[in-house]
C-alpha cells in the first residue's frame, strides 16, 4: 500500500519525483532493515519452523474452506477493532470507505483514503489465511494484527464525530453499527459455539473482557452492546452539547476513562495474575545461582509459557532450545531444562541417564507443565 501510494503520487505529480525518491528509498531501508530482523530472530523464536505461515495462505486461497476460514476470521478482527474502540475506530473506517468512493474527493486525499482501506483489509485477510487452527477463540475475534491502523482510524473517527454535521453524524454513526453488527453476525454464523467450547486466554480480550465484565469468558452479543453503547454516548456527547463549549470536553473524558479502566482492568485481572501465576511455576532464584549461568538449553516439550520464563530468569544468558524427543540434551550448557514425565522420578527426565557431572537442582509440577532443571558441575 505504501509503495502504490507513492507511485500514485509520483504518476499524477502530486509529488515531485525528488520528492517520491527520498520516500521510496526510505521504504527500501526499513523494509530491508525489518526483513533482515525478521531473518535473525526466526531461528530462535521458531527453532521447529513458522507453522508453515506461508503454506496456510496457499491451501486456504485454493479451498472453499480456505477462503470462508479467511474471510470469516478477517471480519473478526474488524468487529474487534471496532468494539475496543466502542465503535470510533468503525466510524472511522466508514468514513475512509465514504471518502475513497466518492466522486468529489481530492486526488492525493482519495488515494490515501484507498490505501487505508486496503491496508486493514490486506491485514484482516492476510493473517487470517495464514493462521493455523489453534482451537482458541483468539482465532475467530482479535485485535493484535490491525492494532498498528486503529490509532488512524480512532483519529479519523473523532473528526467525524468533532466536525462532521448532524446529519452526516448520524448517519456515519448509524453506518458504523450496521457494520459493527454484521460483523458480529459474520462471527457468530461461522463460529457459532466454538465460541464458547474453543480455549479462552485473557489475555487475548483485554477490552472485550472490560466491555462484558468478565475475564473467564468471551460474550461477542454482550460486547456488541456495550461498544455500541459507548458510541452512542460519544455521538451524544457531541450532539447534545454547543459543539465549541463542553462537547469536546465530554467527549475526551468519556473516552480517556474508558480507556484508563480498561488499562487498569487488564493490569489487575489478566497481567498480574498471570506473572503471579508464572512466578510460582518457574521461579528458579532461589535454588540456583542463575547470575553464573552462562547459557540455558530448554525442552521444546515443556509448555511455552515456562519455556520462555525459563529463559526470563536468565535473560543475561545464551539461551536455546531442543527437542528431547529426537535430540540428546546439549551438554555445553550450563543449566538445562527438561520436561518432566508422569509417574517417574526427577532423574527420569534425562533420556538414557543424565551423563557425570549433571545433577538435579529444581522439580516442579505445575498446572502449565512438569518439568525439571539440571546443572552442569
Amino acid at each position: 500500500m505504501h509503495a502504490a501510494l507513492l507511485g500514485a503520487a509520483l504518476v499524477f505529480r502530486w509529488r515531485s519525483w525528488r520528492a517520491v525518491s527520498a520516500a521510496v528509498l526510505a521504504l527500501a531501508a526499513a523494509t530491508a532493515a525489518g526483513m533482515l530482523l525478521n531473518r535473525s530472530l526466526l531461528p530462535h523464536m521458531y527453532p521447529q519452523g513458522d507453522n508453515d505461515l506461508g503454506g496456510n495462505v496457499v491451501k486456504r486461497l485454493t479451498t472453499l474452506d480456505g477462503w470462508g476460514w479467511m474471510l470469516s476470521l478477517g471480519t473478526g478482527q474488524v468487529w474487534y477493532q471496532s468494539v475496543a474502540t466502542g465503535g470510533v475506530a468503525a466510524l472511522g473506517l466508514v468514513a475512509t470507505v465514504f471518502l475513497a468512493v466518492r466522486r468529489a474527493t481530492p486526488g492525493p486525499v482519495r488515494a490515501l483514503a484507498l490505501a487505508a482501506v486496503g491496508l486493514v483489509a490486506g491485514i484482516a485477510f492476510a493473517t487470517s489465511a495464514a493462521l493455523p487452527v489453534e482451537y482458541r477463540i483468539g482465532n475467530y475475534v482479535y485485535g493484535r494484527y490491525l492494532a498498528s491502523v486503529t490509532p488512524a482510524l480512532f483519529a479519523v473517527g473523532i473528526a467525524v464525530l468533532m466536525r462532521a454535521s448532524r446529519r452526516t453524524l448520524l448517519w456515519a454513526a448509524g453506518a458504523a453499527a450496521a457494520l459493527t453488527v454484521v460483523a458480529a453476525s459474520v462471527v457468530q454464523w461461522y463460529a457459532g459455539g466454538l465460541l464458547s467450547r474453543y480455549t479462552y486466554t485473557a489475555y487475548d480480550f483485554p477490552e472485550t473482557s472490560f466491555l462484558t465484565w468478565d475475564w473467564t469468558a468471551f460474550h461477542l452479543w454482550r460486547a456488541t452492546l456495550t461498544g455500541l453503547l459507548l458510541l452512542a454516548l460519544s455521538a451524544a456527547a457531541v450532539l447534545l452539547r454547543p459543539r465549541r463549549s463542553k462537547g469536546p470536553l465530554l467527549l475526551a473524558g468519556l473516552l480517556a476513562a474508558v480507556a484508563l479502566a480498561m488499562c487498569v482492568t487488564a493490569t489487575e485481572r489478566i497481567a498480574q495474575p498471570l506473572v503471579r501465576a508464572e512466578t510460582a511455576y518457574t521461579d528458579l532464584r532461589g535454588t540456583v545461582d542463575l547470575e553464573k549461568q552462562r547459557s540455558i538449553a530448554v525442552d521444546w516439550n515443556i509448555w511455552w509459557t515456562i519455556r520462555l520464563s525459563q529463559y526470563y530468569w536468565a535473560w543475561w544468558s545464551d539461551g536455546s532450545v531442543f527437542d528431547a524427543r529426537w535430540t540428546a540434551p546439549p551438554q555445553d550448557a550450563d543449566l538445562v531444562v527438561l520436561a518432566w514425565p508422569k509417574n517417574a522420578p526427577p532423574t527420569a527426565s534425562w533420556p538414557k541417564g543424565a551423563p557425570p557431572g549433571w545433577h538435579v537442582v529444581a522439580s516442579r509440577r505445575t498446572a502449565e507443565g512438569d518439568w525439571v532443571a539440571w546443572l552442569r558441575g
